[in-house]
């Protein structure tokens, strides 16, 4: 989703507004002056996480009676997959059909590596389904986020004991900032 591929009349919705992510995607489209609305469950608890100056929206994607009202008047959504959800088919698809029926115009959806590849991760599914939904289209595909690894670290002591120890063999692994994600968002065509 790029300043110049969605109306700036129209706002954004963002999925995940108070994750690590979806925070910086906020704050990427408040220095663009991008209109937005940050979605999920708690309203309240959104305005209290993001400072109380944005815009909300009430959208669970685990209900899909929720994503009419959360789409409506929209002109992007950035669309991420939370862990809990792995059928996507009967909730982020449906969402994404409901803003093409709302006439959403672009969706960036958060990907996962090597979803275009491996069929067996929900992400393919909804990638797949983007791409056959006729609407205009971002796809993310971060590998691991650094701040996984330092996060699990400090919080377990890896660091200050010299442990610092991971599951990736002797093959490399690409590490994105999730900064990159929110900052890439907006140069992705």
């Amino acid at each position: 989703m790029t300043a110049h591929s969605i109306s700036t009349h129209q706002p954004v919705l963002v999925t995940g507004a108070t994750g690590n992510v979806g925070r910086g995607v906020v704050r990427e489209l408040q220095e663009l002056d991008i209109p937005f609305f940050a979605g999920g469950t708690d309203p309240a608890r959104i305005q209290e996480a993001l400072g109380g100056a944005v815009e909300t929206r009430a959208v669970d994607l685990r209900n899909p009676k929720t994503y009419d009202g959360a789409v409506e008047g929209m002109g992007g959504l950035f669309l991420l997959r939370p862990p809990p959800i792995g059928n996507v088919k009967e909730t982020l698809n449906v969402l994404i059909d409901r803003a093409v029926e709302a006439g959403v115009q672009h969706i960036t959806f958060l990907s996962v590596d090597g979803a275009d590849r491996q069929r067996w991760v929900p992400h393919h599914k909804v990638e797949q389904h983007l791409l056959g939904s006729g609407i205009s289209y971002t796809l993310l595909r971060p590998g691991f986020f650094a701040q996984n690894l330092g996060d699990a670290d400090h919080e377990k002591g890896f660091l200050a004991h010299n442990l610092n120890k991971k599951p990736f063999g002797r093959r490399g692994h690409h590490r994105s900032h999730r900064r990159q994600v929110s900052e890439d968002r907006q140069h992705a065509k």
